[in-house]
């Protein structure tokens, strides 16, 4: 019986050592294979990620602002679906009397009657009624909502686009 013991415990000395082996193998594989693989885009020295860029850590607010991108980095041929995409800006510059309507001519090069356009205002109370592309410009619609007071001057922004 004693016998069978000395043969139990030298037997599990080695399969501790045996598994032991085998994790450690396991272990240095595994480092080599995750420092064989090839870098990330972030970790990449290219000529594509030279430069200012945004990354991560420029969005931590959740927001990417114009100031973010640079000028023309949006255009059309980067939104599937889209063929041209403008975005700008006019002044309308005159009064609009309470409850009254005016029309602004934004002349904007590029602008083809088959586009669509979206626009807004930054007058209080003044809505844009509509907009609609003419060539080499827009047109906008607006309409004073307050029944008391005229409005006088104010920005309109603009985004042509063709789908």
């Amino acid at each position: 019986m004693i016998k069978n013991q000395v043969n139990f415990n030298n037997n599990k000395k080695r399969l501790v050592a045996v598994a032991a082996a085998a994790v450690t193998v396991v272990l240095v594989v595994s480092i080599a294979t995750i420092g064989a693989a090839p870098p990330s885009v972030q970790q990449q020295d290219t000529e594509r990620a030279a430069g200012p860029r945004i990354t991560s850590g420029n969005i931590v607010d959740g927001e990417v602002t114009t100031r973010d991108l640079a000028n023309g980095a949006v255009t059309g041929e980067k939104i599937q679906g889209i063929s041209k995409l403008i975005f700008a800006s006019c002044t309308f510059e005159g009064t609009i009397a309470p409850g009254a309507f005016a029309t602004q001519q934004c002349d904007i090069a590029g602008v083809s009657l088959d586009d669509s356009v979206i626009a807004t205002s930054n007058f209080d109370d003044v809505e844009v009624v509509t907009a609609s592309a003419r060539g080499n410009a827009v047109l906008v619609d607006l309409h004073n909502e307050n029944p008391d007071s005229s409005m006088t001057n104010g920005n309109i922004a603009l985004l042509i686009f063709h789908t």
